[in-house]
């Protein structure tokens, strides 16, 4: 008898299906996740205004850049002067957004 051979994660990423899901949540109440391949700030904002999803699930995005959900805020301007930044971060992210403001670079 041979072992069982293991799966180390998924060969492809989780999208959550338009179809269906959408459907459930009136009658259900339940809230939908959207998950997989989720990197860009402006990404989760289409996913939330096009009403596909009410949560997002940043998992990997998070463990490869801590610092995404600042990083997502600056890129959408949510964040202008870096105020949510922590105070010793703070001002070296503010110079950088002159530096590249001044270079005409978001």
């Amino acid at each position: 008898m041979q072992p069982k051979q293991l799966r180390k994660g998924r060969p492809y990423p989780l999208h959550p299906s338009p179809s269906g899901q959408r459907q459930a949540v009136p009658v259900t109440g339940v809230a939908i996740m959207a998950v997989g391949v989720i990197i860009a700030g402006d990404q989760v904002e289409a996913i939330l205004q096009e009403g596909r999803a009410d949560l997002i699930a940043v998992g990997r995005e998070l463990m490869y850049d801590p610092y995404w959900t600042l990083k997502a805020a600056e890129s959408l301007g949510c964040d202008p002067g870096a105020k949510m930044w922590p105070d010793n971060h703070g001002w070296a992210i503010q110079r950088r957004s002159e530096i590249m403001a001044a270079a005409g670079r978001r």
